[in-house]
This record gives C-alpha cells, structure tokens and sequence, in this order.
C-alpha cells in the first residue's frame, strides 16, 4: 500500500468516526437526557479511537484479508463504545447498565459504517 493511499486510508477514517460518532451519540443523548456537548465531545473521541484504529492495523498490514476489517470494526466499536459508555454513565450519575448498553449499541454503529467505509476503499 502507497504511503498516499494510507494517509487518505487513516484521513477518510478519522472523519468518519469523528461524525459517525458525534451523530450517534447526539442521537443516543436524546435517550438518557445527557448534555448535548456531553454527548459531542465523548461522540468525537470515542469515533476518532473507533476509526483510526482499525485503519492503522490496515495499513501496517496487521489485518491482512479484507473480510475480517467489517467484523474487527464492529468489534473494537463496541469496546471501545462500552468504555466510553460506562465513563459517560459514572460522570453523568447514570445507572451503569444504561451507559454499558447505550455505549456498546453506539460503538457498534459506529464501528461497522468505519468498517464498511474501510472496507469499500480497500476493494476499490
């Protein structure tokens, strides 16, 4: 892979997970009555981490067949949303299963469309 192809690779995935992110999580925010710039700013870092992580094993050629690029997204999403649900819910005073929940099920989001944007670059 081109040093440019990886730098556009790691570019297009920071931006999709910062919005993919910031808009589920405005959107989850609604749900638990959760500050908007709460729900902005937690949105904005757990998408950069969702986003650029899978592009950088892509692109040091840790993650080798295309296929599993979906599925480890989707993964690490959710970790990485479960994280960063569970610290929303102790900031926030929220019960702990509703962060866990809320987290993981916008993780998941966020992580399968960066994974599916990844995805469609690679094969193109």
């Amino acid at each position: 892979m081109s040093l440019e192809s990886s730098e556009k690779m790691a570019g297009v995935s920071l931006v999709s997970g910062l919005i993919i992110g910031q808009l589920v999580a405005i959107g989850l925010s609604f749900f638990t009555a959760t500050d908007l710039t709460v729900a902005i700013t937690n949105g904005a870092g757990g998408g950069i981490l969702i986003g650029l992580i899978p592009a950088y094993l892509l692109n040091e050629g840790h993650i080798t067949d295309t296929k599993m690029l979906v599925p480890f997204s989707f993964g690490w999403g959710t970790f990485v949303g479960i994280l960063v649900g569970l610290l929303v819910a102790w900031s926030r005073s929220l019960p702990y299963l509703v962060g866990f929940s809320y987290g993981a099920s916008g993780g998941m989001i966020t992580g399968a469309a960066v994974g599916l944007i990844l995805w469609n670059m690679v094969e193109k």
